[in-house]
Protein backbone atom coordinates (compact mmCIF):
# COMPACT_ATOMS: atom_id res chain seq x y z
CA UNK A 1 0.00 0.00 0.00
CA UNK A 2 2.64 2.53 1.06
CA UNK A 3 4.87 1.80 -1.90
CA UNK A 4 1.41 2.08 -4.30
CA UNK A 5 1.50 6.06 -2.34
CA UNK A 6 4.97 6.43 -3.61
CA UNK A 7 4.46 5.38 -6.91
CA UNK A 8 1.57 7.74 -7.09
CA UNK A 9 3.21 10.42 -5.55
CA UNK A 10 6.19 10.21 -7.95
CA UNK A 11 4.38 10.00 -11.28
CA UNK A 12 2.63 13.41 -10.18
CA UNK A 13 5.75 15.21 -9.70
CA UNK A 14 6.60 13.93 -13.22
CA UNK A 15 3.56 14.77 -14.32
CA UNK A 16 3.67 18.29 -12.86
CA UNK A 17 6.14 18.82 -14.11
CA UNK A 18 5.82 18.09 -17.42
CA UNK A 19 2.34 19.85 -17.58
CA UNK A 20 4.56 22.87 -16.05
CA UNK A 21 6.83 22.81 -19.27
CA UNK A 22 4.42 22.59 -21.56
CA UNK A 23 2.52 25.59 -20.13
CA UNK A 24 5.83 27.12 -20.34
CA UNK A 25 5.90 26.19 -24.26
CA UNK A 26 2.74 27.91 -24.66
CA UNK A 27 3.74 31.27 -22.90
CA UNK A 28 6.71 30.84 -25.17
CA UNK A 29 4.60 30.62 -28.23
CA UNK A 30 2.63 33.38 -27.90
CA UNK A 31 5.52 35.65 -26.98
CA UNK A 32 4.26 36.91 -22.96
CA UNK A 33 8.44 37.54 -22.27
CA UNK A 34 10.35 38.09 -25.88
CA UNK A 35 10.96 41.70 -24.64
CA UNK A 36 12.79 39.99 -21.31
CA UNK A 37 14.85 37.84 -23.76
CA UNK A 38 15.99 40.33 -26.28
CA UNK A 39 17.06 42.35 -22.72
CA UNK A 40 18.89 39.30 -21.74
CA UNK A 41 20.60 39.18 -25.51
CA UNK A 42 21.85 42.69 -25.43
CA UNK A 43 23.30 42.25 -22.07
CA UNK A 44 25.06 39.27 -23.65
CA UNK A 45 26.45 41.53 -26.38
CA UNK A 46 27.68 44.11 -23.37
CA UNK A 47 29.31 40.82 -21.27
CA UNK A 48 31.13 39.81 -24.62
CA UNK A 49 34.49 41.01 -25.59
CA UNK A 50 34.21 44.00 -28.32
CA UNK A 51 35.47 42.85 -31.84
CA UNK A 52 37.10 45.14 -34.56
CA UNK A 53 35.35 45.20 -37.40
CA UNK A 54 36.31 44.32 -40.70
CA UNK A 55 39.10 46.50 -42.02
CA UNK A 56 38.32 46.43 -45.31
CA UNK A 57 35.21 48.67 -44.54
CA UNK A 58 35.56 52.67 -43.81
CA UNK A 59 32.16 54.93 -42.46
CA UNK A 60 32.46 58.10 -44.32
CA UNK A 61 30.28 60.46 -41.69
CA UNK A 62 28.37 64.06 -42.56
CA UNK A 63 28.31 64.37 -39.21
CA UNK A 64 27.76 68.27 -37.58
CA UNK A 65 31.70 69.09 -38.09
CA UNK A 66 30.71 68.81 -41.92
CA UNK A 67 27.20 70.46 -41.38
CA UNK A 68 28.82 73.42 -39.67
CA UNK A 69 31.74 74.04 -42.73
CA UNK A 70 29.54 73.15 -45.66
CA UNK A 71 26.19 74.64 -44.59
CA UNK A 72 22.34 73.63 -44.17
CA UNK A 73 21.26 69.88 -45.42
CA UNK A 74 20.94 69.28 -48.08
CA UNK A 75 24.07 70.33 -49.74
CA UNK A 76 24.62 70.75 -53.73
CA UNK A 77 25.28 67.44 -55.59
CA UNK A 78 28.71 68.75 -56.27
CA UNK A 79 29.53 68.35 -52.90
CA UNK A 80 28.77 64.39 -53.50
CA UNK A 81 30.46 64.42 -56.81
CA UNK A 82 33.42 65.71 -55.58
CA UNK A 83 33.96 62.84 -52.92
CA UNK A 84 32.69 60.60 -55.66
CA UNK A 85 35.72 61.66 -57.94
CA UNK A 86 38.32 61.55 -55.01
CA UNK A 87 37.59 57.97 -54.14
CA UNK A 88 37.54 56.90 -56.94
CA UNK A 89 41.09 58.52 -57.72
CA UNK A 90 42.29 56.82 -54.57
CA UNK A 91 41.52 53.25 -55.52
CA UNK A 92 38.03 52.91 -53.16
CA UNK A 93 36.37 49.08 -54.45
CA UNK A 94 32.94 50.20 -53.40
CA UNK A 95 31.27 53.38 -52.65
CA UNK A 96 27.73 52.92 -50.89
CA UNK A 97 25.80 56.13 -50.38
CA UNK A 98 23.18 55.74 -47.38
CA UNK A 99 21.06 58.94 -48.76
CA UNK A 100 18.42 59.31 -50.90
CA UNK A 101 18.50 61.24 -53.49
CA UNK A 102 14.57 61.06 -55.23
CA UNK A 103 14.06 64.66 -56.38
CA UNK A 104 15.92 66.56 -58.59
CA UNK A 105 18.33 69.28 -57.70
CA UNK A 106 19.70 71.85 -60.58
CA UNK A 107 19.84 70.47 -64.27
CA UNK A 108 24.07 71.24 -63.95
CA UNK A 109 24.25 69.82 -60.27
CA UNK A 110 22.15 66.82 -61.29
CA UNK A 111 24.81 66.03 -64.56
CA UNK A 112 27.62 66.39 -62.58
CA UNK A 113 27.01 63.96 -60.08
CA UNK A 114 25.34 61.44 -62.50
CA UNK A 115 29.03 61.95 -64.69
CA UNK A 116 30.80 61.00 -61.23
CA UNK A 117 28.62 58.31 -60.85
CA UNK A 118 29.03 56.90 -64.24
CA UNK A 119 33.40 57.73 -63.93
CA UNK A 120 33.43 55.58 -60.84
CA UNK A 121 31.40 52.80 -61.67
CA UNK A 122 31.21 51.11 -58.12
CA UNK A 123 28.60 53.75 -56.53
CA UNK A 124 25.39 52.20 -55.08
CA UNK A 125 22.21 54.35 -54.13
CA UNK A 126 19.67 53.47 -52.00
CA UNK A 127 15.78 53.32 -52.39
CA UNK A 128 13.14 53.16 -49.57
CA UNK A 129 9.84 51.53 -49.15
CA UNK A 130 7.22 53.39 -47.72
CA UNK A 131 3.64 53.41 -46.70
CA UNK A 132 1.07 55.23 -48.77
CA UNK A 133 -2.68 55.34 -49.33
CA UNK A 134 -2.36 52.77 -51.89
CA UNK A 135 0.04 50.11 -49.65
CA UNK A 136 3.79 50.04 -49.57
CA UNK A 137 5.35 51.66 -52.64
CA UNK A 138 8.97 52.06 -53.55
CA UNK A 139 10.88 55.52 -53.40
CA UNK A 140 13.50 55.08 -55.82
CA UNK A 141 16.77 57.36 -56.92
CA UNK A 142 16.61 59.78 -59.48
CA UNK A 143 16.49 58.12 -63.14
CA UNK A 144 19.52 60.23 -64.13
CA UNK A 145 21.53 59.30 -61.06
CA UNK A 146 20.62 55.40 -61.24
CA UNK A 147 20.99 54.78 -65.00
CA UNK A 148 25.01 53.77 -64.62
CA UNK A 149 25.25 52.63 -60.81
CA UNK A 150 26.42 49.63 -59.84
CA UNK A 151 23.81 48.49 -57.97
CA UNK A 152 20.76 49.52 -55.53
CA UNK A 153 19.33 47.78 -52.81
CA UNK A 154 16.66 49.05 -49.78
CA UNK A 155 17.83 50.81 -46.85
CA UNK A 156 14.59 50.12 -44.17
CA UNK A 157 15.99 48.36 -41.33
CA UNK A 158 12.80 47.74 -38.88
CA UNK A 159 13.41 47.76 -34.84
CA UNK A 160 12.45 45.21 -32.64
CA UNK A 161 9.06 45.90 -30.13
CA UNK A 162 10.94 47.81 -27.92
CA UNK A 163 12.73 50.08 -30.62
CA UNK A 164 16.20 48.43 -30.45
CA UNK A 165 18.21 47.34 -34.48
CA UNK A 166 19.00 43.60 -33.50
CA UNK A 167 18.04 42.06 -36.72
CA UNK A 168 17.67 42.79 -40.35
CA UNK A 169 15.62 41.82 -43.69
CA UNK A 170 18.44 40.96 -46.20
CA UNK A 171 16.10 40.55 -48.94
CA UNK A 172 12.14 41.04 -49.44
CA UNK A 173 10.02 39.92 -52.25
CA UNK A 174 7.39 42.77 -53.60
CA UNK A 175 5.20 42.53 -56.54
CA UNK A 176 6.60 39.61 -57.24
CA UNK A 177 10.46 40.82 -57.37
CA UNK A 178 13.16 40.08 -55.19
CA UNK A 179 15.44 43.03 -53.46
CA UNK A 180 18.33 43.26 -51.22
CA UNK A 181 19.23 45.47 -48.30
CA UNK A 182 22.07 47.50 -49.69
CA UNK A 183 24.29 46.42 -47.33
CA UNK A 184 24.09 43.16 -48.63
CA UNK A 185 23.83 43.44 -52.01
CA UNK A 186 27.14 45.56 -51.57
CA UNK A 187 29.24 42.37 -50.12
CA UNK A 188 27.70 40.04 -52.91
CA UNK A 189 29.09 41.65 -55.27
CA UNK A 190 31.80 41.76 -53.59
CA UNK A 191 32.40 38.35 -53.22
CA UNK A 192 31.06 37.98 -57.09
CA UNK A 193 27.94 36.42 -56.39
CA UNK A 194 25.48 35.97 -58.98
CA UNK A 195 21.77 36.37 -58.96
CA UNK A 196 21.35 32.68 -59.37
CA UNK A 197 23.62 31.86 -56.35
CA UNK A 198 21.45 33.52 -53.69
CA UNK A 199 19.41 31.04 -52.08
CA UNK A 200 16.32 31.84 -50.04
CA UNK A 201 15.59 28.85 -47.58
CA UNK A 202 12.71 30.60 -45.27
CA UNK A 203 13.33 31.00 -41.51
CA UNK A 204 15.83 28.39 -42.07
CA UNK A 205 19.18 30.44 -43.77
CA UNK A 206 20.29 32.40 -46.66
CA UNK A 207 23.15 30.18 -48.85
CA UNK A 208 25.59 32.40 -50.69
CA UNK A 209 26.81 30.11 -53.57
CA UNK A 210 30.63 30.20 -55.57
CA UNK A 211 31.92 33.16 -53.69
CA UNK A 212 35.36 33.99 -53.59
CA UNK A 213 35.81 32.87 -49.76
CA UNK A 214 33.57 29.99 -50.84
CA UNK A 215 30.03 28.84 -49.97
CA UNK A 216 28.26 31.31 -47.22
CA UNK A 217 25.38 29.79 -45.15
CA UNK A 218 23.95 33.18 -43.03
CA UNK A 219 21.18 32.18 -40.31
CA UNK A 220 17.71 33.80 -40.17
CA UNK A 221 15.26 33.73 -37.68
CA UNK A 222 11.35 33.00 -38.36
CA UNK A 223 11.11 36.39 -39.57
CA UNK A 224 13.30 35.66 -42.05
CA UNK A 225 15.54 38.03 -40.63
CA UNK A 226 19.27 37.90 -40.18
CA UNK A 227 20.56 38.89 -36.78
CA UNK A 228 23.07 41.30 -36.62
CA UNK A 229 26.56 40.72 -35.11
CA UNK A 230 27.60 43.84 -34.01
CA UNK A 231 31.31 44.06 -33.60
CA UNK A 232 31.48 47.07 -31.34
CA UNK A 233 30.33 50.69 -30.51
CA UNK A 234 29.75 52.89 -33.24
CA UNK A 235 33.06 55.02 -32.71
CA UNK A 236 35.56 51.23 -31.88
CA UNK A 237 33.87 48.76 -34.88
CA UNK A 238 34.63 50.52 -37.79
CA UNK A 239 37.61 53.42 -39.26
CA UNK A 240 35.33 56.65 -39.58
CA UNK A 241 36.44 59.55 -41.55
CA UNK A 242 34.76 63.08 -41.96
CA UNK A 243 33.20 63.98 -45.24
CA UNK A 244 35.24 67.18 -45.25
CA UNK A 245 38.20 66.10 -43.80
CA UNK A 246 38.23 64.18 -47.21
CA UNK A 247 37.62 66.89 -49.38
CA UNK A 248 39.85 69.40 -47.44
CA UNK A 249 42.67 66.98 -47.33
CA UNK A 250 42.17 66.32 -51.36
CA UNK A 251 42.63 70.18 -51.68
CA UNK A 252 45.40 70.27 -49.61
CA UNK A 253 47.33 67.25 -51.54
CA UNK A 254 46.96 69.20 -54.68
CA UNK A 255 48.42 72.29 -53.12
CA UNK A 256 51.26 70.14 -51.80
CA UNK A 257 50.85 70.64 -47.74
CA UNK A 258 50.44 67.55 -45.40
CA UNK A 259 46.98 66.60 -45.99
CA UNK A 260 44.56 66.14 -42.51
CA UNK A 261 43.75 62.61 -43.22
CA UNK A 262 46.26 59.86 -45.46
CA UNK A 263 43.74 58.79 -48.21
CA UNK A 264 45.50 56.36 -49.71
CA UNK A 265 43.77 54.41 -46.84
CA UNK A 266 40.91 54.22 -48.85
CA UNK A 267 42.48 51.76 -51.40
CA UNK A 268 40.39 48.79 -52.30
CA UNK A 269 38.32 50.48 -49.08
CA UNK A 270 34.16 49.54 -49.24
CA UNK A 271 33.32 52.77 -48.12
CA UNK A 272 29.85 53.45 -46.70
CA UNK A 273 28.72 57.02 -47.11
CA UNK A 274 25.53 59.00 -45.33
CA UNK A 275 24.39 61.43 -42.33
CA UNK A 276 25.29 60.96 -38.68
CA UNK A 277 24.63 64.41 -37.63
CA UNK A 278 22.09 64.41 -34.67
CA UNK A 279 18.53 65.78 -36.21
CA UNK A 280 19.10 64.28 -39.68
CA UNK A 281 19.56 60.98 -39.58
CA UNK A 282 17.87 57.94 -38.40
CA UNK A 283 19.59 57.02 -34.86
CA UNK A 284 18.19 54.10 -32.89
CA UNK A 285 19.48 51.90 -29.92
CA UNK A 286 21.26 48.95 -30.90
CA UNK A 287 22.06 46.19 -27.94
CA UNK A 288 25.35 48.20 -27.09
CA UNK A 289 24.56 51.51 -26.97
CA UNK A 290 21.32 53.72 -27.07
CA UNK A 291 22.26 55.96 -30.21
CA UNK A 292 23.27 54.38 -32.69
CA UNK A 293 23.09 55.90 -36.88
CA UNK A 294 21.06 53.53 -39.15
CA UNK A 295 24.07 54.11 -41.31
CA UNK A 296 25.90 51.58 -39.13
CA UNK A 297 24.14 48.89 -40.50
CA UNK A 298 25.48 48.66 -43.88
CA UNK A 299 28.91 47.81 -42.31
CA UNK A 300 27.65 45.27 -39.90
CA UNK A 301 26.02 43.48 -42.81
CA UNK A 302 29.46 43.67 -44.85
CA UNK A 303 31.63 42.49 -41.87
CA UNK A 304 29.42 39.43 -40.39
CA UNK A 305 28.95 38.11 -44.25
CA UNK A 306 32.31 38.76 -45.43
CA UNK A 307 33.69 37.28 -42.27
CA UNK A 308 30.83 34.37 -42.11
CA UNK A 309 30.47 35.61 -38.11
CA UNK A 310 26.82 35.15 -37.58
CA UNK A 311 24.38 34.95 -34.40
CA UNK A 312 22.12 31.66 -34.90
CA UNK A 313 19.08 31.58 -33.23
CA UNK A 314 18.49 28.12 -31.59
CA UNK A 315 14.82 28.85 -32.37
CA UNK A 316 11.59 27.92 -30.74
CA UNK A 317 12.13 24.03 -31.48
CA UNK A 318 15.01 23.99 -28.90
CA UNK A 319 13.60 26.37 -26.46
CA UNK A 320 10.61 24.04 -26.06
CA UNK A 321 12.44 20.99 -25.87
CA UNK A 322 14.81 22.81 -22.95
CA UNK A 323 11.96 23.72 -21.39
CA UNK A 324 10.23 20.04 -21.05
CA UNK A 325 13.61 18.78 -19.98
CA UNK A 326 14.31 21.84 -17.12
CA UNK A 327 10.93 21.07 -15.87
CA UNK A 328 11.44 17.09 -15.66
CA UNK A 329 14.74 17.78 -14.35
CA UNK A 330 13.93 19.63 -11.32
CA UNK A 331 11.17 16.81 -10.46
CA UNK A 332 13.78 14.18 -10.64
CA UNK A 333 15.89 16.27 -8.31
CA UNK A 334 13.29 16.60 -5.86
CA UNK A 335 12.57 13.16 -5.88
CA UNK A 336 16.42 12.10 -5.72
CA UNK A 337 17.01 14.32 -2.93
CA UNK A 338 13.79 15.30 -0.99
CA UNK A 339 15.25 17.52 1.86
CA UNK A 340 13.96 21.33 0.67
CA UNK A 341 17.40 22.92 1.43
CA UNK A 342 19.35 20.38 -0.64
CA UNK A 343 16.62 20.73 -3.27
CA UNK A 344 16.69 24.81 -3.73
CA UNK A 345 20.82 24.43 -3.76
CA UNK A 346 20.60 22.10 -6.36
CA UNK A 347 18.10 23.58 -8.52
CA UNK A 348 20.23 26.97 -7.68
CA UNK A 349 22.89 25.34 -9.33
CA UNK A 350 20.60 24.28 -12.40
CA UNK A 351 19.17 27.62 -13.00
CA UNK A 352 22.92 29.16 -12.65
CA UNK A 353 24.60 26.34 -14.52
CA UNK A 354 21.97 26.85 -17.49
CA UNK A 355 22.41 30.70 -17.36
CA UNK A 356 26.31 30.42 -17.79
CA UNK A 357 26.02 27.83 -21.01
CA UNK A 358 23.83 30.31 -22.30
CA UNK A 359 26.78 33.54 -22.37
CA UNK A 360 29.70 31.58 -22.97
CA UNK A 361 27.79 30.02 -26.19
CA UNK A 362 26.88 33.41 -26.99
CA UNK A 363 30.55 34.70 -26.25
CA UNK A 364 32.31 31.86 -28.23
CA UNK A 365 29.95 30.62 -30.42
CA UNK A 366 27.88 33.07 -31.70
CA UNK A 367 24.31 31.09 -30.19
CA UNK A 368 21.16 32.62 -29.28
CA UNK A 369 20.18 30.43 -26.88
CA UNK A 370 16.97 31.41 -25.04
CA UNK A 371 17.30 32.07 -21.77
CA UNK A 372 14.11 33.50 -20.14
CA UNK A 373 11.44 30.59 -20.80
CA UNK A 374 13.94 27.91 -19.48
CA UNK A 375 14.65 29.60 -16.43
CA UNK A 376 10.77 30.09 -15.96
CA UNK A 377 10.38 26.52 -16.40
CA UNK A 378 12.85 26.00 -14.12
CA UNK A 379 11.44 28.45 -11.18
CA UNK A 380 7.52 27.46 -12.24
CA UNK A 381 8.95 23.61 -12.06
CA UNK A 382 10.11 24.27 -8.67
CA UNK A 383 7.54 26.31 -6.79
CA UNK A 384 4.65 23.54 -8.48
CA UNK A 385 6.63 20.34 -7.48
CA UNK A 386 7.26 21.97 -4.04
CA UNK A 387 3.40 23.84 -3.36
CA UNK A 388 2.34 19.95 -4.67
CA UNK A 389 4.78 18.15 -1.83
CA UNK A 390 3.46 20.83 0.72
CA UNK A 391 -0.60 19.68 -0.48
CA UNK A 392 0.49 16.36 -0.47
CA UNK A 393 1.94 16.44 3.38
CA UNK A 394 -0.62 17.77 4.47
CA UNK A 395 -3.27 15.62 3.74
CA UNK A 396 -1.71 13.20 4.64
CA UNK A 397 -0.91 14.93 8.11
CA UNK A 398 -4.71 15.26 8.00
CA UNK A 399 -5.67 12.15 7.11
CA UNK A 400 -3.54 11.22 9.96
CA UNK A 401 -4.78 13.51 12.30
CA UNK A 402 -8.49 12.05 11.11
CA UNK A 403 -7.12 8.71 11.74
CA UNK A 404 -6.20 9.66 15.57
CA UNK A 405 -8.99 11.77 16.38
CA UNK A 406 -12.09 10.29 13.95
CA UNK A 407 -14.58 7.43 14.61
CA UNK A 408 -14.44 5.76 11.05
CA UNK A 409 -17.65 4.20 11.44
CA UNK A 410 -19.65 7.36 12.17
CA UNK A 411 -17.29 10.28 11.72
CA UNK A 412 -17.60 11.45 15.24
CA UNK A 413 -14.70 12.43 17.65
CA UNK A 414 -13.19 9.23 18.93
CA UNK A 415 -13.57 8.88 23.12
CA UNK A 416 -9.52 9.30 23.44
CA UNK A 417 -9.87 12.42 21.65
CA UNK A 418 -12.91 13.84 23.22
CA UNK A 419 -10.81 13.38 26.64
CA UNK A 420 -8.09 15.20 25.63
CA UNK A 421 -10.87 18.22 24.29
CA UNK A 422 -12.94 17.89 27.42
CA UNK A 423 -10.33 18.63 30.18
CA UNK A 424 -8.91 21.69 28.57
CA UNK A 425 -12.83 22.97 28.25
CA UNK A 426 -12.98 22.07 32.29
CA UNK A 427 -9.32 24.36 32.89
CA UNK A 428 -10.98 26.89 30.83
CA UNK A 429 -14.60 26.46 32.53
CA UNK A 430 -12.37 26.89 36.38
CA UNK A 431 -10.62 29.85 35.06
CA UNK A 432 -13.62 32.16 33.19
CA UNK A 433 -16.03 30.16 35.38
CA UNK A 434 -18.30 29.21 32.13
CA UNK A 435 -20.76 27.14 31.88
CA UNK A 436 -20.66 23.21 30.78
CA UNK A 437 -22.94 20.26 30.46
CA UNK A 438 -22.79 16.68 29.12
CA UNK A 439 -24.92 14.03 27.47
CA UNK A 440 -24.77 10.43 26.95
CA UNK A 441 -26.53 8.61 24.53
CA UNK A 442 -27.23 5.21 24.36
CA UNK A 443 -29.06 3.43 21.58
CA UNK A 444 -32.08 0.88 23.74
CA UNK A 445 -31.52 -2.78 23.23
CA UNK A 446 -28.60 -2.80 20.44
CA UNK A 447 -27.07 -5.59 21.37
CA UNK A 448 -30.87 -7.80 20.79
CA UNK A 449 -31.22 -5.19 17.27
CA UNK A 450 -27.54 -6.66 16.00
CA UNK A 451 -28.53 -10.00 16.52
CA UNK A 452 -31.69 -9.99 15.01
CA UNK A 453 -30.49 -7.55 12.07
CA UNK A 454 -26.65 -8.37 11.45
CA UNK A 455 -24.01 -6.26 12.56
CA UNK A 456 -23.96 -4.55 9.04
CA UNK A 457 -27.81 -3.44 10.04
CA UNK A 458 -26.60 -2.23 13.42
CA UNK A 459 -23.80 -0.35 11.27
CA UNK A 460 -26.37 1.25 9.30
CA UNK A 461 -28.16 2.18 12.49
CA UNK A 462 -25.34 3.49 14.22
CA UNK A 463 -24.32 5.75 11.04
CA UNK A 464 -27.86 7.58 11.17
CA UNK A 465 -27.98 8.13 14.65
CA UNK A 466 -24.43 9.86 14.47
CA UNK A 467 -25.65 12.38 12.10
CA UNK A 468 -28.79 12.98 13.59
CA UNK A 469 -26.68 13.73 16.76
CA UNK A 470 -24.11 16.14 14.59
CA UNK A 471 -27.34 17.82 12.43
CA UNK A 472 -28.89 18.73 15.59
CA UNK A 473 -25.38 19.87 17.78
CA UNK A 474 -24.04 23.21 17.58
CA UNK A 475 -20.82 23.97 15.63
CA UNK A 476 -18.94 24.47 19.24
CA UNK A 477 -20.53 21.22 20.48
CA UNK A 478 -18.04 18.21 20.44
CA UNK A 479 -19.71 14.68 19.78
CA UNK A 480 -18.13 11.54 20.49
CA UNK A 481 -18.37 8.03 19.92
CA UNK A 482 -18.21 6.42 23.78
CA UNK A 483 -17.99 2.64 23.05
CA UNK A 484 -20.28 0.59 21.00
CA UNK A 485 -23.84 2.37 20.62
CA UNK A 486 -22.78 4.98 22.98
CA UNK A 487 -21.93 8.88 22.32
CA UNK A 488 -21.14 11.56 24.75
CA UNK A 489 -22.03 15.16 24.04
CA UNK A 490 -19.52 18.31 25.46
CA UNK A 491 -21.89 21.46 25.59
CA UNK A 492 -19.93 24.07 25.84
CA UNK A 493 -21.49 27.38 27.47
CA UNK A 494 -24.67 25.23 28.01
CA UNK A 495 -26.74 25.24 30.88
CA UNK A 496 -28.66 22.56 32.79
CA UNK A 497 -31.80 23.40 30.88
CA UNK A 498 -30.38 23.60 27.46
CA UNK A 499 -28.66 20.47 27.44
CA UNK A 500 -31.75 18.96 28.81
CA UNK A 501 -33.75 20.40 25.55
CA UNK A 502 -31.31 19.38 23.52
CA UNK A 503 -31.26 16.04 24.37
CA UNK A 504 -35.03 15.90 23.99
CA UNK A 505 -34.57 16.49 20.84
CA UNK A 506 -32.25 14.17 19.71
CA UNK A 507 -34.35 11.18 21.64
CA UNK A 508 -37.61 12.32 19.22
CA UNK A 509 -35.65 13.05 16.41
CA UNK A 510 -34.21 9.79 16.84
CA UNK A 511 -37.90 7.91 17.48
CA UNK A 512 -39.69 9.70 14.56
CA UNK A 513 -36.55 8.65 12.13
CA UNK A 514 -37.39 6.11 9.67
CA UNK A 515 -34.20 3.98 9.22
CA UNK A 516 -34.29 2.53 5.40
CA UNK A 517 -31.43 0.81 4.74
CA UNK A 518 -29.89 0.50 0.97
CA UNK A 519 -32.55 -2.36 0.38
CA UNK A 520 -35.64 -0.23 1.07
CA UNK A 521 -36.32 -2.41 4.56
CA UNK A 522 -36.94 0.03 7.54
CA UNK A 523 -35.94 0.13 11.53
CA UNK A 524 -37.05 1.63 14.09
CA UNK A 525 -34.86 2.42 17.19
CA UNK A 526 -34.94 4.84 20.35
CA UNK A 527 -32.66 6.38 22.66
CA UNK A 528 -31.96 7.05 26.31
CA UNK A 529 -30.05 9.99 27.31
CA UNK A 530 -28.67 11.30 30.48
CA UNK A 531 -27.63 15.37 31.28
CA UNK A 532 -25.26 16.90 33.37
CA UNK A 533 -24.09 20.43 34.27
CA UNK A 534 -20.02 20.77 35.58
CA UNK A 535 -19.86 21.79 39.11
CA UNK A 536 -16.05 23.89 39.63
CA UNK A 537 -15.10 20.68 41.73
CA UNK A 538 -15.35 17.85 39.56
CA UNK A 539 -13.00 16.59 37.20
CA UNK A 540 -13.69 15.14 33.51
CA UNK A 541 -14.31 11.57 35.16
CA UNK A 542 -16.28 13.21 37.84
CA UNK A 543 -18.47 14.70 35.31
CA UNK A 544 -18.56 11.74 32.77
CA UNK A 545 -19.52 9.91 36.01
CA UNK A 546 -22.31 12.04 36.51
CA UNK A 547 -23.50 11.71 33.05
CA UNK A 548 -23.59 8.06 32.83
CA UNK A 549 -25.41 7.52 35.98
CA UNK A 550 -28.19 9.97 34.94
CA UNK A 551 -28.37 7.44 31.51
CA UNK A 552 -28.40 4.43 33.26
CA UNK A 553 -31.68 5.94 35.34
CA UNK A 554 -32.95 6.64 31.78
CA UNK A 555 -32.09 3.06 30.91
CA UNK A 556 -33.57 1.29 33.99
CA UNK A 557 -36.74 3.47 34.16
CA UNK A 558 -38.08 2.45 31.16
CA UNK A 559 -35.81 3.92 28.47
CA UNK A 560 -35.95 6.04 25.18
CA UNK A 561 -35.88 9.31 27.68
CA UNK A 562 -34.06 11.55 29.06
CA UNK A 563 -32.70 11.66 32.92
CA UNK A 564 -30.31 14.42 34.49
CA UNK A 565 -27.91 14.14 37.36
CA UNK A 566 -30.12 15.94 39.88
CA UNK A 567 -32.73 13.10 39.08
CA UNK A 568 -30.92 10.67 40.48
CA UNK A 569 -30.40 11.85 43.79
CA UNK A 570 -34.61 11.98 44.23
CA UNK A 571 -33.92 7.87 42.52
CA UNK A 572 -31.46 7.44 45.28
CA UNK A 573 -28.75 6.56 42.00
CA UNK A 574 -26.47 9.64 42.74
CA UNK A 575 -23.33 8.06 44.07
Amino acid sequence: MVKDIFKIFNRNIILIALAVGIITCVFSGLGFLNRFELTTLDYRFKLRHEKKGLPQVAIIEIAEDSIQQVGRWPWPREWHAELINILKEHGVKVIDIDILFSESSTASADNLFARAIKNAGNVYLPFVFEQSKEGEIMVEPLPLLAQDIKGTGYINVLPDEDGVIRRVELIKEFNGKRYYHIGFKVVCDYLGVKEKDIHLYPKKFIELKNTKIGDIRIPIDETNRMILNWPGKWDRSFKHFSFVDIIVSSQQMKEAKEPRIDLAEFKDKICTIGLTATGLTDIKPIPLQTLYPALGVHGCIIDNVFLKDFIRDTGRPYTNTANILFAIIVAAIFLGVRKPARFVFFVFILAAAYFLLAILAFSFAGLWINIVYPLLSIALSYISVTLYSQIVSGMERARLYRLATVDSLTGLFVIRHFNLLLEARIQEAKVHHQILSLLMLDIDHFKGFNDNYGHQTGDFVLREVAKICKDLSRGLDVVARYGGEEFIFMLPNTPYEGAKMLAEHIREAVEKHAFLDSHGRSYQVTVSLGVAQFDEKDTPDILIKKADTALYLAKRTGRNKVCDWWSCAESKEKP
